[in-house]
């Protein structure tokens, strides 16, 4: 909770989604909320490449924690017949911490990568190089910004989310396919 001072100085607060705007609005009796569509542009200013070669590779860029799960991708890869795996390739960039020796580490088999940290731009440069970006979040968690560098670079989206306004995103502009969390 925002302390409600600071709520009704404010001339302006901009918000993610309906729901959020009608909650503010009604516990804080403020109506200057404008809501950001889930702080995405309009429109999406790239048509993600079609693909056409195997084997597919598929890259997921970003932090290892229990927010982000990205292991959900490696126990959705284990779970594929043989000859699907056999034409996916996955690299997964991010800190070698504690949370990928633990979680992400056991799970990696071949043609699944760990590829360490890459400065941002140096990950900008690779990106065209891979045929779909992978995301993993919850709904509680901000709208990933990954997803913008993925579609930068032309890559649609796979995402494993219970975030709506991610699912949404993803549906309204036909940038990719989502799966639940479980």
């Amino acid at each position: 909770d925002v302390p409600a001072h600071i709520v009704k100085e404010a001339k302006v607060i901009f918000c993610v989604t309906p729901q959020i705007k009608k909650s503010l609005e009604k516990h804080y009796g403020h109506s200057h909320i404008i809501v950001v569509e889930h702080g995405a542009p309009e429109k999406v200013a790239c048509e993600p490449k079609k693909i056409i070669q195997t084997p597919i590779k598929m890259i997921y860029a970003g932090s290892f924690n229990f927010r982000t799960r990205p292991e959900l991708i490696l126990k959705a890869y284990n779970a594929l017949e043989p000859q699907v795996k056999s034409n996916l390739i996955i690299d997964f960039y991010g800190p070698s911490g504690y949370y990928y020796w633990l979680f992400l580490k056991p799970l990696l088999k071949q043609n699944v990568h760990f590829k360490g940290y890459v400065p941002f731009e140096k990950l900008q440069s690779i990106l065209p190089e891979y045929n779909i970006g992978l995301t993993v979040n919850h709904a509680d968690v901000a709208f990933p910004s990954k997803v913008f560098y993925y579609l930068n670079a032309g890559l649609p989206i796979f995402a494993i989310t219970e975030h709506r306004g991610l699912i949404d995103f993803i549906h309204q502009h036909k940038v990719g396919l989502t799966s639940g969390l479980e």
